[in-house]
């Protein structure tokens, strides 16, 4: 995108318009070109920049790495933040407080981008991959640890720089703007710094910063304690309040954040404290698909209600924020005269920031106390996915460990399934056995969906897909927190192979861990026995015809009926017709609970992990 028409698109025109440009300015912007080599380039351009930014502060902060939101640590070379903004004389880098990212490469060569007509926007070359990663990383990391809509970076080249804005649907990038004063370009300049004037001028809102949020929010003494003690939350944690639906809650850090992507839904859920009712609630942050088959997580809620579904949240109350939508996928041709567009290889979707809340729900998943205990709460959960499919006629399509809660004291806790902003209404499916993107949680998404197709389209999921994907949470939470015999690093190579870098269906998983509960050992077979048959080879045709003349003599030769249940053809029938029944996962779990031993090994466990890193290098040595 012309850089003239980003700042117009994005920003409002400051109050006294941003003015032509000196010449010591010229000359500033292209001393950052003369440098030889990357950090040199960081004093020369605060230099540039800072007459455009009176009301910001441009910090060096390159050699102060810092951790994000997830405790990794990241390195921006140049941070921008208000003027106080609270950031310590001593912080250089505060991903909580920072305004813009600015990330510099001294060689065109790592630019991510072409503007070449006629080529794809995005280059390929391991370097580009590099700063493309580098620069989607930081973004993820602004977003995910402010409360945002979008933000805004910057990428700086020796003889010329990039504007980009993300939100929750995708990133608009500007063309090079030329940082010198030949043939002409000082245009493009004047756009640059237009755009460091305007965001100096510019609200919050415009900025990106969610106003419905407020940090640290005026509370008596008396509040914040009784809040605390209902929270449970020691002195130490920091306050936010946030606005959903009609009302105010108290929240503090956020239980589950779904943010590893600067696009997407980036759920965040919440322990919360009503300010109305004074009573303790879940509180959902989101950002929801806006479509025409798509509905509200909160109608849904009622749609399972009225159907009687068990084994789910009460819902309160919830609502869309407005303003909040994105406009990454707004940008498309218009008059047929736009040669600089490049749209992205897939549509891009509309997201809209939507607030959800529940009943309070005690514990995550994996929060539980025994095996037995855990199994239970699948149970309940996959009784809900069941009776939603049959009764309500709702597919939900994304089974995962952060989907299954449970409500209860310690041992006696019942299974809760939530998150039902992805589901299908079956009533009105769309013609076809495709989708235009993929939907659920990497990690635990049924392999065949992973699965390349003939012609790379993206297969809807089906009832049983969603069966597999209990499956893989039921396995992962297994690995992670019940008795087994694999030691740290084994663990976590297990762990990145099977859930995160790569996937595979878990043919071999019960061997590979040696689970030390036998009833575990057992249910894990079964169902792994059973929904294995979606992946092997049908039965050959002599294997039919020798089945069907095996049933024939079994009428009257009851002695053959332990040949004929054992046949290869009949077990497959069998867990195909089982994948089929709804209601098999719900039942072959109440079962499971009925056997022996789920007290041998039964505790919960906390497994030591190895990062990867520290594996890889070790591999290396």
């Amino acid at each position: 995108m012309p850089a003239a028409k980003f700042n117009d698109s994005y920003l409002p025109q400051a109050p006294i318009p941003c003015g032509m440009l000196s010449g010591a300015t010229l000359g500033a912007f292209e001393a950052v070109g003369q440098t030889d080599g990357e950090v040199s380039m960081y004093p020369l351009w605060i230099t540039a920049v800072d007459p455009f930014c009176p009301d910001l502060e441009t910090i060096d902060a390159h050699s102060h790495p810092a951790p994000d939101y997830d405790g990794k640590q990241i390195k921006p070379d140049i941070c921008v933040y208000a003027r106080g903004s609270g950031r310590g004389s001593a912080t250089l880098n505060d991903i909580k407080r920072v305004e813009i990212i600015e990330e510099f490469k001294y060689y065109d060569s790592d630019d991510p981008f072409d503007d070449t007509v006629g080529q794809p926007f995005e280059r390929v070359t391991s370097s580009a991959r590099d700063t493309l990663g580098q620069i989607t990383q930081y973004a993820t990391a602004h977003l995910a640890a402010q409360f945002r809509t979008h933000v805004f970076s910057l990428l700086v080249f020796r003889k010329y720089a990039r504007l980009l804005r993300w939100d929750r649907s995708g990133v608009v990038v500007t063309e090079k703007i030329n940082m010198t004063s030949r043939n002409g370009t000082t245009s493009k300049l004047h756009s640059l710094c237009d755009f460091l004037w305007r965001f100096n001028h510019a609200t919050p809102e415009a900025r990106g910063v969610d106003t419905s949020v407020t940090l640290n929010p005026e509370l008596t003494d008396e509040q914040r304690t009784s809040i605390r003690q209902i929270l449970g939350f020691g002195s130490e944690k920091p306050l936010t309040q946030l606005h959903a639906g009609s009302s105010d809650y108290i929240v503090g850090d956020a239980v589950y954040m779904g943010v590893g992507s600067p696009v997407g839904r980036s759920t965040r859920t919440f322990e919360a404290y009503s300010l109305k009712t004074k009573e303790r609630v879940f509180l959902k942050d989101t950002w929801r698909v806006v479509s025409k088959t798509q509905r509200r997580e909160d109608e849904i809620y009622v749609r399972l209600k009225a159907a009687g579904v068990e084994h789910i949240a009460e819902f309160i109350e919830a609502g869309d924020l407005e303003g909040h939508i994105t406009r990454s996928q707004l940008i498309r041709p218009t008059d047929g005269n736009e040669e600089w567009l490049k749209p992205p290889r897939r549509s891009l979707r509309t997201l809209q920031h939507y607030r959800l809340v529940l009943e309070d729900i005690e514990r995550t998943l994996t929060e539980f106390t025994t095996t037995r205990e855990m199994v239970t709460a699948f149970r309940d959960a996959s009784e809900a996915h069941a009776q939603a499919y049959s009764r309500a006629r709702i597919l939900h399509r994304d089974i995962s460990v952060g989907n299954i809660l449970i409500k209860g004291g310690p041992g006696r806790g019942r299974g809760v399934l939530i998150d039902w902003d992805l589901c299908k209404d079956l009533d009105h499916q769309s013609l076809g056995a495709t989708q235009s993107e993929r939907t659920g949680t990497w990690q635990f998404i049924a392999a065949r969906l992973l699965m390349p197709t003939d012609d790379g389209s993206i297969p809807i999921p089906n009832l049983t897909d969603d069966v597999e994907s209990f499956f893989h949470v039921l396995t992962y939470v297994a690995v992670l927190y019940t008795a087994h015999q694999l030691d740290a690093s084994r663990l976590s190579r297990f762990i990145s192979s099977n859930f995160e870098d790569s996937y595979k269906i878990l043919l071999v998983l019960v061997e590979i861990a040696h689970f030390k509960n036998p009833p575990l050992v057992k249910l894990i077979q079964l169902m792994t026995e059973v929904l294995t048959v979606r992946y092997v080879a049908a039965p050959r045709e002599e294997h039919r015809l020798a089945h069907a003349a095996l049933q024939k003599l079994v009428k009257d030769h009851a002695n053959l009926k332990m040949a004929y249940d054992q046949n290869i053809v009949t077990v497959y029938m069998e867990r195909l017709a089982a994948l089929d029944d709804g209601f098999w996962l719900p039942r072959i779990l109440s079962e499971a609970l009925k056997w022996s031993g789920w007290e041998i090994e039964g505790g919960r466990v906390e497994h030591e992990k190895t990062s990867m890193s520290d594996i890889d290098a070790r591999d290396r040595s």
